[in-house]
């Protein structure tokens, strides 16, 4: 959503470690949320629990009935290292595996690829399933949106980094969401891009 600016060498950083969480390059998940976001809760939404069921959603059985245009990214498409990280994608995951796979094996212990790999992967996973499907069917408001986003305080806190998916639908390229000033929507997201990332 263009919500803030960093130096390259942190978007390098953001890109290998959105790598790695084994849900599909930054390049085909920009793509994709940018579709949810022009076509929120209608036939061309990816992932709508309006359409497809909140249980589909959430563990990410979502219907093929939708396409990609490439006009959506064609912002991205111009970037190289974009480019380079979505087309290595695979190579990369692979070597990220493997990489936790011998640490796991010269340690003996299986906690290695639990914590670099497998964990972070289910977690994102669980996250993004969470956001899409409750963030799409109950909660409450703070702005109207023409979709069903809500905000959600108990997920909120519950696990701090999701939860206020209708503000974001109001507000897409703002990088904090306590667009309100609220210190019950505190964005622990926002104090880190704040802190570690943004630039201006």
């Amino acid at each position: 959503h263009k919500s803030f600016e960093t130096t390259a060498y942190k978007k390098n950083i953001l890109l290998f470690f959105g790598t790695i969480l084994g849900v599909g390059s930054c390049l085909s998940w920009s793509a994709v949320h940018r579709t949810h976001h022009r076509f929120s809760d209608t036939d061309k939404d990816p992932h709508s629990p309006k359409n497809i069921g909140i249980f589909r959603v959430w563990f990410t059985f979502w219907d093929n009935n939708w396409h990609v245009e490439p006009a959506s990214i064609k912002d991205l498409l111009k970037d190289s290292t974009q480019i380079f990280f979505h087309k290595n994608y695979f190579k990369i995951l692979l070597c990220w595996i493997l990489l936790f796979t011998g640490i796991t094996i010269l340690t003996e212990s299986i906690l290695p690829v639990v914590v670099g790999f497998t964990l972070p992967c289910a977690t994102t996973s669980f996250f993004s399933g969470i956001t899409n499907s409750l963030g799409h069917s109950f909660g409450y408001r703070n702005f109207e949106t023409n979709d069903n986003s809500t905000n959600h305080l108990f997920i909120r806190w519950l696990f701090v980094i999701v939860g206020l998916h209708n503000n974001h639908h109001y507000k897409p390229n703002a990088w904090n969401f306590n667009l309100l000033n609220r210190w019950y929507e505190f964005d622990i997201d926002a104090f880190i891009i704040k802190h570690f990332f943004i630039t201006k």
